[in-house]
């Protein structure tokens, strides 16, 4: 196999080596995140785990609090019945800040029991769709995607 470009003889210098050696090694890195197991801080830059599995077929969300997705209202009627308060994360599908934020922070004990106390509800803002239309209206002016409300009834506790 001969490569465009490439002269008959022409020997692979120590630098491409290297570079393909550390290309190589960070590829092999990201292996094990193809069968469900976390990437840490590369977690925030891949699209979110889903429930059905990876290559291997097991599950690769961890369990962690369960969101509500663009449901506010039925978020605050939950809310009202189990007479809770509601965490609101303004969060984007292109928020690397708010996806770390979900793949490292929520998960850490001394905040998952806290927001067991919680009715959690994520409000996408980049979208285009109708829901995500509304969410920028109720987030208002904030500066990004990665804003947090909590929010009661008026007459909670």
């Amino acid at each position: 196999m001969k490569l465009e470009g490439v002269e008959e003889g022409e020997t692979l210098g120590i630098g491409r080596m290297l570079v393909a050696s550390l290309l190589l090694m960070f590829a092999f890195s990201l292996l094990p995140g193809m069968f469900g197991a976390p990437l840490g801080e590369l977690d925030a830059f891949v699209p979110a785990a889903t429930s059905t599995g990876g290559l291997g077929g097991r599950a690769t969300a961890e369990a962690g609090p369960v969101w509500l997705k663009d449901q506010y209202r039925e978020a605050l009627d939950r809310a009202r019945q189990e007479n809770k308060l509601v965490l609101v994360s303004f969060t984007g599908y292109a928020c690397t800040n708010c996806h770390w934020m979900k793949a490292n922070m929520f998960p850490r004990p001394e905040l998952a029991g806290a927001l067991k106390d919680l009715v959690l509800v994520e409000l996408y803002t980049d979208g285009t769709d109708a829901a995500s239309v509304a969410n920028q209206k109720a987030r208002g002016r904030a500066i990004s995607n990665n804003s947090h409300a909590l929010l009661c009834d008026s007459g909670h506790r």
